[in-house]
């Protein structure tokens, strides 16, 4: 527990299936430099995968690219040296992928859905279509058509239009917290975060840190993640990677 490298790495391991029998004999017929060696190893192997890393997916490789997005807050944690990642917590939740910026709205169905994620959304939204917002929350009926083509109007407005499943667009949050989220825009997602993290939520650091845009340079529009944004972060998340675990 005292060994900041020991508690993260063997957290990690145990918490992807090693057996901690495996982990103590390798600590007992080792040294401390083939020890540390041997964890990275097998670590090394659970993330192991023959595709680039900005390659992978949401919608094909969701459990490799959530393990990622683990261990890049486990190291993350290792590289403060005064803190630990709370494994105890990481233990009681579920955990799933959240798109930093949302998928579309198309399957919200329900009235009483569109007009909460609307109602949502106002606060960020210039007059015009603050104005369209809500019209379309006082008709007796939404109509499919009219809803999706004002969040596509919204989102446009708070991202690029590229690619949602990639890496770089995805941070790793309880299924709890996840389901609080909804598919709304990135502002209103930024302030749920920080709602949750004050409720005490456990929110993972690199979490909090995408949506606090602690990764991005030169920050010139807080609430809109763009491409520059996804660039920044999906560097970090290499470079985290790759420096403490070796090339590839």
């Amino acid at each position: 527990y005292s060994n900041q490298e020991y508690y993260h790495l063997v957290g990690f391991l145990v918490h992807n299936g090693v057996k901690i029998e495996e982990i103590i004999k390798d600590f007992i017929n080792n040294p401390k430099d083939k020890f540390i060696n041997f964890m990275k190893k097998r670590i090394k192997d659970l993330v192991k995968t023959s595709k680039e890393i900005d390659e992978l997916s949401y919608e094909h490789d969701y459990k490799l690219v959530t393990k990622i997005l683990f261990l890049f807050n486990v190291i993350s944690t290792i590289n403060s040296k005064y803190s630990k990642y709370p494994f105890n917590l990481h233990k009681l939740d579920k955990w799933s992928l959240e798109h930093i910026h949302a998928q579309n709205s198309e399957d919200i169905k329900k009235k009483e859905d569109r007009v909460a994620l609307l109602e949502s959304q106002k606060k960020y939204v210039d007059d015009i279509l603050l104005n369209k917002i809500q019209e379309l929350i006082n008709k007796d009926t939404i109509d499919d058509d009219e809803f999706n083509i004002l969040e596509n109007e919204i989102f446009k407005v708070y991202s690029d239009d590229v690619d949602i499943h990639t890496i770089d667009n995805l941070a790793l949050l309880s299924s709890r917290d996840n389901s609080a989220l909804n598919n709304s825009i990135f502002p209103a997602k930024r302030h749920k975060i920080k709602v949750l993290d004050k409720e005490g939520s456990f929110i993972p650091i690199c979490t909090k840190n995408v949506f606090l845009k602690y990764y991005s340079k030169d920050v010139k529009e807080a609430l809109k993640w763009n491409i520059e944004d996804r660039k920044y972060y999906l560097t970090e998340i290499k470079k985290t990677l790759n420096k403490y675990l070796g090339d590839e």
